[in-house]
C-alpha cells in the first residue's frame, strides 16, 4: 500500500493511530453498512503492557469481529473475516508504508506493534539539533485570568502559587504560538 500521508509532527501515538486508522478503512470498507458510527474506523492504540511483545498495540479486532457478525448481506457475509485473528490479519495486510512501524505480530486478535529505530534516532537528532518545537496549532486568541486576590483579606502563599501557575499557563501557550492576554483582577 502507499504511504498515508501521515503527519508525524503529531507525535507518535497520533501517528500510529492515523496510520492503523487508514488501514482499518482500507482492509475492511464494509464496516460503513454494519455501523453508522465514524469511530469504528477509528483506532485504539495503546502501549503494551509487557515491552518484549511490542511498543504499542491496536485493539479493534474484537469490536470489528462482532459488528461484521452483524452484516446484512449474507453472501457479502460469507467472505468477511468475522474471527478477531482474522479481522487483525486484514488490518496488518492493509497496513500503509511508513517509517515509523518496524513490525506487527497478530495474537489472538490483538495487534502488537514494535516501532522502527530509525524512526526514533532521527526524531531524538531533531530534538538535539533543534530544540522543543512549539506544535503545529491554529492560532488562537486567550485570556488567562489568575490569581484575584481579595484585597481585604491578608496576602499568603496561595495568591503566589496561583499567580506563578497561571504565568506559567500563559509562558506555555505564548511558546505554542497563542496571543495570550493576562489578566489579574484585584478585589
Amino acid at each position: 500500500a502507499a504511504d498515508c500521508g501521515v503527519d508525524y509532527s503529531t507525535g507518535i501515538l497520533k501517528s500510529i493511530q492515523a496510520i492503523f486508522s487508514a488501514a482499518i478503512v482500507h482492509a475492511i470498507p464494509e464496516l460503513s453498512k454494519v455501523s453508522k458510527d465514524a469511530s469504528v474506523f477509528t483506532a485504539n492504540i495503546a502501549f503494551c503492557r509487557d515491552a518484549k511483545h511490542g511498543d504499542y498495540q491496536c485493539n479493534n479486532a474484537m469490536g470489528i469481529s462482532k459488528l461484521l457478525k452483524e452484516y446484512p448481506d449474507k453472501k457479502v457475509a460469507a467472505t468477511l473475516p468475522v474471527i478477531p485473528r482474522d479481522v487483525a490479519d486484514h488490518i496488518c495486510a492493509a497496513l500503509p508504508s511508513n517509517v515509523l512501524i518496524a513490525s506487527t505480530s497478530n495474537v489472538n486478535g490483538f495487534i502488537n506493534i514494535t516501532l522502527a529505530d530509525t524512526s526514533l534516532k532521527q526524531d531524538v537528532c531533531a530534538l538535539v539539533t533543534n530544540g522543543v518545537q512549539p506544535p503545529k496549532i491554529e492560532k488562537q486568541r486567550i485570556v488567562v485570568d489568575f490569581s484575584s486576590p481579595n484585597i481585604a483579606k491578608d496576602m499568603h502563599v496561595g495568591h503566589l502559587r496561583s499567580t506563578i501557575l497561571g504565568d506559567s499557563v500563559c509562558r506555555i501557550l505564548e511558546f505554542a504560538g497563542h496571543d495570550v492576554a493576562r489578566t489579574n483582577h484585584v478585589g
